[in-house]
């Protein structure tokens, strides 16, 4: 597992970090971080690896500043992905170090005393054990949805990345919105570490974070105050929550219902969503990758958008707001600024194209699963 530097100074003691040259060298991957000092003068080789991060004092070039350059090279020929200087014999370095790692695009930090070597080392090497535990629970969930398996293997799975609950758990995912920099992420982790919370697991997992909620008051708002704590904005996200269960035997089926009520979140343009109150997309999700979907679509769909190919007419949209506003026709008119009667006209040429001309209901229906199906569809791109 691996991280990047940029990734890196979103963990509290990094954010103490003053970047000296290398701007542009933030996307190096971290997999490892030791410490260089007595290696200036006696180079060992394969001493430093590729991705790794080096801390030193600069102890070896404090009487012969111009070592400091040499040992650069060294740590930019091996591959390292960046340096962090502890201000004990240096505070500034040599102008020809700064311009050399800067077209190397190396980064090179400096920290003062308040900063130990050990706390930098053990906040890495932690954040490492936990994206690797995290990897290895997300490959673990993906085959637990992609098979069948047994109660005993899913309480098995639940003990030994959540542990044993005495308290109702609610599994919530949070799917990342498109475009927004989730620079909490690590830093939220680091925190869970060290705090106290009804939050009993907090993964990051496929594109946002899973968590395990669990709490005896049944209050789902309150798992927001913690991620705050966490310094996690829950805006980032969209939200699917599960209900809650009384054992940890039901935890495949938490997960798949936090995991579809996110994804219509999303596809209703919804800040979050209760399995409770997914409606007919309870019915959709579950078979959503079968080819009858795509079937449906066609015998429902293309017909309105070759109509309007054809005659130049905007019935798809008229169709597309119309199940927006849950069939009122008022509101539809108000949103594509016409009058009523002119979108009654369209909705019974609707009806007329579908051959749905006296079924009022099943046109409706119809319709409106389409379109639940279209904003899944367009929710994954």
């Amino acid at each position: 597992m691996n991280i990047t530097v940029k990734d890196a100074l979103q963990l509290e003691r990094f954010q103490r970090f003053s970047l000296l040259a290398g701007q542009k060298g933030l996307h190096r991957k971290i997999e490892k971080i030791s410490l260089l000092d007595y290696e200036v003068l006696n180079r060992i080789e394969g001493q430093f690896l590729k991705n790794e991060f080096a801390l030193s004092s600069l102890l070896g070039a404090k009487d012969n500043p111009a070592l400091i350059l040499e040992s650069v090279k060294y740590l930019v020929q091996s591959g390292v992905s960046g340096l962090a200087i502890k201000n004990i014999y240096f505070d500034q370095l040599p102008k020809e170090v700064i311009d050399y790692a800067d077209a190397c695009d190396f980064p090179i930090f400096i920290f003062d005393n308040t900063v130990f070597f050990e706390d930098i080392i053990t906040d890495i090497r932690d954040v490492l054990r936990d994206l690797e535990k995290g990897a290895e629970f997300e490959y673990q969930l993906n085959a637990l949805l992609d098979t069948n398996v047994s109660t005993e293997d899913i309480c098995s799975l639940f003990h030994k990345f959540i542990g044993f609950l005495k308290k109702p758990f609610q599994v919530v995912y949070f799917k990342e919105r498109d475009g927004l920099d989730h620079s909490d992420l690590l830093s939220g982790l680091e925190r869970f570490r060290g705090i106290k919370t009804e939050i009993k697991g907090l993964f990051k997992y496929n594109q946002g974070l899973l968590m395990v909620y669990a709490t005896s008051s049944y209050k789902e708002t309150l798992y927001k105050t913690d991620l705050s704590n966490l310094g996690i904005n829950p805006a980032n996200y969209w939200i699917g929550k599960s209900i809650f269960f009384n054992h940890e035997r039901s935890f495949k089926t938490a997960l798949q219902q936090a995991l579809w009520s996110s994804r219509a979140a999303h596809a209703e343009a919804l800040d979050e969503m209760e399995y409770q109150k997914l409606g007919v997309y309870k019915l959709i999700l579950p078979f959503f990758e079968n080819s009858l979907y795509e079937e449906f679509l066609q015998e429902i769909i293309q017909p309105i958008i070759s109509y309007d190919q054809k005659h130049g007419t905007e019935l798809y949209e008229t169709a597309k707001q119309y199940i927006n506003n849950e069939g009122d026709i008022v509101k539809t008119a108000m949103a594509l600024f016409q009058h009523s009667n002119t979108i009654r006209y369209r909705i019974n040429k609707l009806r007329s194209i579908l051959n749905m001309d006296s079924a009022e209901g099943t046109f409706y229906e119809h319709l409106s699963i389409a379109f639940r199906i279209l904003r899944l569809k367009a929710s994954e791109l």
